[in-house]
């Protein structure tokens, strides 16, 4: 390591958080650079990261001096000494870890005045930084290109994730990586993609300038992928979708129909109760919700519902006999369920009886361990209105890990999802984020540890994030998201046929819809 300060102090410096260095008058300090401290009076290594660096020059702290220049030249800089004799370089080093004898103690220590302070090579950031060959590879960092980030599996898939960011600013492709890197180790992965933007990871990516940008030893190549769409939407190749409608409880009939009449709640209840524990379809129901109403004696009108119901079995067909688990879950598997051209409210149903299905069927061991995906989370499970998928997936992410689910949410702005999902999700991927609440909330998360990222948040590029968990030692570090080896769809958006579908029971109109994809 080579040497390129000293520890210097104040009244206030240093701490046991804190410590001020001098800098050798060539080295320009830059914030983010990993610094270690070596204290050998108490036999301490003190591992840290430069946060708020800073110049002086006392020439031109006398505006005096500068203005009588300026009034001889138009370049004051003609006039300073070209010594960086007067120039004083300093910056504050904020400790994150502390070492004796190699090993890591508690921390409290404070460094004394004077220690050699020396630069990090690049090798040993990973180290730092808890990187593991062999991980998920998802990019380098961005500040030290050399550097590629390996994120330990074990650790990343022992934790919930959430990335967020402004639209088309990479939080899909950020994703369509991780689900690469997670495939590649075996893993059964399950997508939920409300805009059909994930398909194409069975076909290799065939962007020369992304490939010609991959690291050396990766080539474009396709994932085992296999697509599930209502049967209205599907397109050739793709499995149909559907859920058996005994697996629906009763709260769900309701959201799903989109009926709030007191009478009308009471006979869906009353005939989900009648019929529990048996296997049965929408004209069943239909039969039960009669004989219900006749034996509660209650005049509602119920045919409203029942069109309802035969809309949606007629002409989205989501009901049927369900999935098997074993087809969605399977250790090497890309499984893409596609929710294009379903309204939000039948979204939520769907994701809510799948991952209900999943986590029992996972319970009972009868699949094995996976990690779910939800694009768009907001949708699911938001922070300020109900969502009959939101109780399903906050259950996922606080139980979830036990039975060896992860859960990695995709959404815009953090704020908009639940608190308890915000709460439970160890790995956080920043994007650009510009609205001041969301900045906020990235201060809240990482600004005790690295509050010099904190400007970066607004001015990111496309494909640049700040990552901060477990599988990054809790230290934040910005980092450039690797070129996918699939195929990516979001850029340009597609042409999807959809069908009008009038939930009240009336002839849908066949229509074409025109949307493009935002993340």
């Amino acid at each position: 390591m080579v040497k390129i300060g000293e520890t210097i102090c104040t009244l206030e410096m240093p701490n046991h958080r804190d410590v001020l260095v001098q800098f050798i008058a060539k080295n320009v300090p830059k914030a983010g650079l990993f610094v270690e401290i070596r204290d050998d009076k108490k036999g301490l290594n003190f591992i840290g990261k430069i946060i708020k660096p800073h110049i002086y020059n006392p020439y031109y702290a006398d505006r005096r001096l500068v203005q009588e220049a300026l009034y001889h030249t138009n370049d004051s800089r003609m006039l300073v000494p070209s010594s960086d004799d007067l120039t004083i370089k300093t910056g504050i080093v904020r400790i994150l870890r502390t070492l004796k004898n190699e090993k890591t103690i508690f921390g409290g220590e404070v460094p004394e005045p004077g220690s050699e302070v020396h630069e990090i090579r690049s090798e040993e950031i990973k180290d730092i930084l808890g990187f593991t060959d062999g991980g998920l590879r998802i990019g380098h960092l961005l500040q030290f290109p050399e550097v590629e980030v390996h994120i330990d599996s074990d650790l990343f898939f022992k934790e919930h994730s959430l990335t967020c960011g402004v639209t088309r600013w990479g939080k899909s492709y950020t994703n369509a990586v991780l689900i690469e890197e997670t495939v590649k180790k075996g893993k059964a992965v399950l997508v939920i993609d409300p805009h059909g933007e994930y398909g194409s990871f069975q076909e290799p990516n065939n962007q020369q300038n992304e490939i010609e940008n991959l690291p050396t030893d990766l080539k474009p190549t396709g994932f085992k992928t296999v697509i599930f769409t209502p049967s209205t939407f599907a397109r050739e190749g793709e499995r149909p979708l559907t859920i058996a409608f005994s697996e629906l409880q009763a709260s769900e009939i309701v959201e799903l129909t989109n009926i709030s009449g007191e009478n009308q709640i009471a006979i869906v209840y009353e005939a989900a109760r009648r019929l529990r524990g048996q296997r049965y379809d929408v004209e069943r129901f239909i039969e039960a919700m009669r004989a219900a109403r006749d034996n509660l004696r209650i005049t509602a009108a119920i045919e409203s519902v029942i069109a309802r119901l035969r809309v949606l079995q007629r002409d989205i067909e989501i009901f049927g006999q369900g999935i098997n688990p074993r087809d969605i879950i399977k250790g090497g598997q890309i499984s893409i369920i596609n929710l294009s051209g379903l309204d939000l409210r039948t979204q939520s149903v769907i994701v809510t009886c799948l991952l209900r299905r999943l986590f029992y069927e996972r319970q009972y061991g009868t699949i094995p361990e996976f990690s779910v995906f939800i694009d768009e989370a907001q949708r699911f499970v938001p922070d300020k209105r109900e969502s009959m998928s939101r109780s399903i997936i906050e259950e996922l992410v606080k139980e979830g890990l036990k039975f060896g689910i992860s859960v990695h949410l995709i959404a815009q702005r953090p704020t908009e999802l639940s608190n308890t999902v915000r709460s439970e999700t160890g790995t956080k991927i920043f994007h650009k984020l510009i609205e001041a609440s969301e900045i906020q909330y990235v201060r809240n998360v990482i600004g005790e540890l690295a509050p010099e990222l904190i400007d970066m948040i607004p001015t990111l590029n496309k494909g640049e994030a700040i990552i901060v968990g477990a599988c990054t030692n809790y230290i934040p570090v910005p980092i450039k998201i690797r070129p996918r080896q699939s195929k990516h769809l979001g850029r340009t958006g597609e042409l999807r046929r959809r069908r009008r579908v009038n939930i009240t029971g009336s002839e849908p109109q066949p229509r074409i819809d025109r949307f493009f994809i935002q993340n």
